[in-house]
């Protein structure tokens, strides 16, 4: 039960700002053609401090903190990065914990969360092309 109450008390704490303009349709790596890279990174940025950082920041729930660039390269390294946006965008269980659907923001736009993803993996310098 604590553990239940404290994931719900995370998804609560983790949509605490505005709601961006919302996307009707996913295209993986939309906002890839239509930003500029900066802008991509700060709203990645905005994004992971909103919402991601909750969970990403501490390792809560077993998730992967943001400047653990080993555990970064390894996720890269077996998964492509659609299965990660998908993961992100529709949840995932796995044996060290949970990615709650949409990271746990109601609020995020699939761009967004895309954003934030790409923002993780360029933080620690990883490429994300495969």
């Amino acid at each position: 039960m604590k553990k239940i109450s404290f994931i719900l008390l995370l998804f609560i704490i983790s949509c605490n700002y505005e709601e961006k303009e919302k996307q009707n349709n996913f295209e993986k790596k939309t906002s890839l053609g239509i930003k500029n890279t900066s802008e991509i990174k700060n709203n990645g940025e905005r994004i992971f401090n909103g919402s991601c950082a909750t969970c990403h920041l501490y390792g809560t729930v077993g998730s992967i903190v943001l400047n653990d660039k080993k555990k970064w390269e390894n996720m890269i390294n077996k998964r492509t990065i659609d299965e990660i946006y998908n993961n992100v965008l529709n949840g995932y269980v796995g044996k060290n914990g949970i990615m709650p659907k949409r990271g746990g923001c109601i609020n995020c736009s699939d761009n967004d969360l895309i954003d934030a993803v790409n923002y993780i993996f360029s933080f620690n310098s990883i490429s994300i092309d495969n």
